[in-house]
């Protein structure tokens, strides 16, 4: 809810928004029908957030498991790999920082494509209102812009089918590898230099991977979104595949269009991944004294078993 704002103006500057961050804010609300525009999408953008964090963490611990060099040790029994695969598994199981990205890498592409129809939704009702070449209004295309997400549902199934809420998850797919991989890595990296780490720390960890990986990968989520909105807002100057996008914008809008609405993603990824790995880190370290507690509760002590 906090972050909501920086993320719908990091969309608007992605789709062709131009002025300063003030700017957009106070044509917004003075244009668009207040403060309550600036939270435009949010059912589908909490959809989306709380969906991606309970698949991508719960995924990240059982291939985290999996990859780690502890579960090397079991028996060769409980692993059966191709003779070519063992290798790299035991290699990528030995190294922490390789364990971390690829079971970030690999999380956070089930969490994208399961969540995926929310992320296309959250588009959608934050480029309503732009009026620029990049991104035309649905008033002018002749269909009125959809109010909830049953009606964003039928009119995209209408328009492109089941794969009209799947447009640019090709450069999802691209982008989500190493931002996922490298978030997990830095933080796996600046936690583990911690003997005891806490949670505010975790926090402070995760904020500064969180940025970090999103600064690394923004062309590519800008690229995403552009195709997102070129599939539901009608015929753009690019086809619908990654490539020709990429030269289009590099072409004739210049390297830096890449990097629209950089400032408020960073600090709203640093924001809001920080909050998640301090709560992760406070939810999953209560959750396992609560479960050592039980355990402990149900074995026998020492003078029962004697009896």
């Amino acid at each position: 809810m906090l972050t909501a704002p920086l993320d719908l103006l990091k969309i608007r500057w992605q789709l062709g928004k131009e002025g300063s961050m003030f700017q957009t804010v106070e044509n917004m609300v003075r244009k668009e029908g207040g403060v309550s525009s600036l939270y435009r999408g949010n059912v589908a953008a909490t959809y989306l957030w709380v969906g991606y964090a309970v698949i991508q963490f719960s995924l990240y611990e059982r291939t985290h498991a999996w990859l780690s060099h502890s579960q090397l040790e079991r028996p060769k029994s409980s692993l059966k790999l191709p003779p070519l695969i063992k290798p790299i598994h035991n290699w990528i199981g030995s190294n922490p920082t390789a364990t971390a990205f690829c079971a970030g890498g690999t999380a956070g592409i089930c969490a994208t494509m399961a969540t995926y129809p929310f992320d296309i939704a959250r588009t959608t009702f934050a480029a309503q209102g732009l009026t620029d070449a990049t991104t035309k209004t649905a008033s002018s295309l002749g269909f009125k812009p959809p109010r909830s997400l049953l009606e964003f549902g039928k009119q995209t199934f209408q328009k492109n089918g089941i794969r009209g809420f799947f447009v640019g998850s090709g450069p999802a797919i691209l982008q989500i590898i190493p931002y996922m991989g490298i978030n997990f890595a830095l933080y796996d990296y600046l936690s583990s230099n911690q003997k005891c780490i806490n949670v505010s720390q975790s926090g402070w960890a995760g904020a500064i991977a969180g940025g970090t990986s999103k600064l690394l990968v923004y062309p590519l989520d800008t690229v995403k979104k552009r195709l997102q909105a070129q599939a539901y807002f009608g015929q753009q100057p690019y086809k619908q595949n990654m490539l020709d996008c990429m030269v289009y914008i590099a072409k004739n809008e210049g390297i830096a269009s890449f990097y629209k609405g950089l400032v408020p993603s960073v600090i709203k990824s640093m924001a809001a991944t920080g909050f998640t790995f301090a709560f992760y880190a406070f939810a999953k370290k209560n959750l396992e004294t609560i479960h050592d507690s039980l355990n402990n509760r149900n074995q026998p002590s020492p003078q029962s078993s004697r009896k």
